[in-house]
């Protein structure tokens, strides 16, 4: 249970982040004069509280670099191995305020809308490779951080074969960089790729690589004492490591079309669609909270009296289009009764008896002292799907 009151106390403001496993450790870890991280064993939840100068949840990536540093130490001391998962689904910024504890919960979710042209039923491999294992495995990959070094070693082993390193009568090898820069400029001038081809106008082979090799792969690769290094979870890396996995994907995918004649089933849907569609359908919303987690929570019987004693109609909608990707926006706020301690597990926006965008909490968010509860919901609609870019927002 996500209890503010128990494990906040003595504490202004903090964070509230979930860890991908329940927790083992029941116990706090001090890491300055103002700075507290609670933890509660057999719990999901993780609480980074602070004793004094409220900071605003503007300033996510600060705090959440603190939160590292309390799992670092754990795990070194054999305590416990835990993260919290980047892209972060949730999370809440508390305050305490002379009302009580007021509340802001931000939420994130993809939604993929996929169509796929052509009878995909039967395949056979022709040319099998082992930098495909590598393709995969960045694919997968939970971590961005490892969803480009796999990528990397796919697209090195890809090249080894079509494009090999060259040395010379010394038998001194190609530095690496020229290697990289003299693939991908041999590649763009025998595959009709447009993606490469656009990619390469805006950046030349050998700036596009320096970024992608010198900037990114090495720092991920190796961590020397006074060298630059990308270190994991430090989030204001991660936008950037992001874009390069995208130019990165664009690459090893033209390597793929052009030597094994794979292309990856792709879809895509005017970005306007998710735009005026639902403009109507998310007009005059209302936002309901429940101690519920099941299904259906608007049908008959099933109404809980929670629902009614916290209830919101102003809720606002936005939409705007990103690179790829549509986000809306929903945001929504209830007023909590003194006295009225209630424990809330599902947040539905809902119109006309019908649930349109849910969110439901990993344990009960217990009331008790709570006086003012804001969520800030987005749902991600992202209409080109595609193996290019990891599903990294934060």
């Amino acid at each position: 249970m996500i209890n503010i009151r128990n494990n906040c106390e003595g504490s202004c403001c903090g964070h509230i982040f979930k860890l991908e496993e329940k927790s083992s450790y029941d116990g706090t870890v001090r890491l300055d004069d103002a700075t507290t991280v609670v933890f509660v064993a057999n719990s999901y939840y993780i609480y980074l509280n602070f004793s004094s100068l409220a900071p605003g949840s503007n300033q996510l990536m600060e705090q959440f670099e603190k939160l590292q540093k309390a799992l670092d130490y754990l795990s070194l001391r054999g305590i416990q191995n835990s993260s919290v998962r980047v892209p972060i689904g949730h999370y809440l910024y508390w305050q305490l305020t002379n009302d009580g504890y007021s509340i802001k919960l931000t939420e994130r979710a993809i939604s993929r809308v996929r169509a796929t042209s052509g009878d995909i039923s039967n395949l056979e491999v022709d040319k099998f490779h082992e930098g495909f294992r590598f393709f995969r495995f960045a694919q997968i990959a939970h971590d961005l951080f490892d969803a480009y070094r796999n990528l990397w070693l796919s697209f090195e082993s890809l090249i080894t074969t079509h494009t090999p390193r060259k040395s010379n009568n010394n038998g001194k090898n190609e530095s690496e960089e020229s290697w990289y820069c003299r693939a991908v400029t041999e590649l763009s001038k025998k595959c009709q790729s447009k993606e490469l081809n656009d990619l390469l106008k805006n950046k030349p082979s050998t700036m596009l690589m320096r970024g992608l090799y010198k900037d990114i792969r090495c720092s991920l690769f190796h961590s020397k004492h006074g060298k630059k290094t990308l270190i994991p979870h430090e989030i204001e890396q991660y936008e950037r490591v992001k874009a390069s996995l995208t130019e990165l994907t664009i690459i090893v995918s033209a390597i793929l079309m052009y030597h094994y004649c794979i292309r990856s089933k792709s879809s895509w849907q005017n970005p306007n669609i998710f735009i005026d569609g639902y403009e109507e359908l998310f007009d005059g919303i209302s936002f309901i909270v429940s101690d519920r987690a099941d299904e259906n929570i608007l049908s008959g019987e099933q109404f809980h009296e929670l629902d009614k004693i916290l209830s919101s109609d102003d809720v606002t909608h936005k939409a705007k289009i990103m690179d790829n990707h549509v986000e809306h926006l929903f945001n929504a706020s209830v007023v909590v009764e003194k006295g009225n301690s209630q424990e809330i597990r599902r947040f539905t926006f809902a119109k006309e008896g019908k649930e349109l965008v849910v969110f439901t909490l990993d344990e009960d968010l217990n009331t008790d002292g709570v006086s003012h509860i804001e969520i800030d919901s987005f749902l991600d609609f992202r209409h080109i799907e595609k193996p290019r870019t990891y599903d990294y927002r934060i």
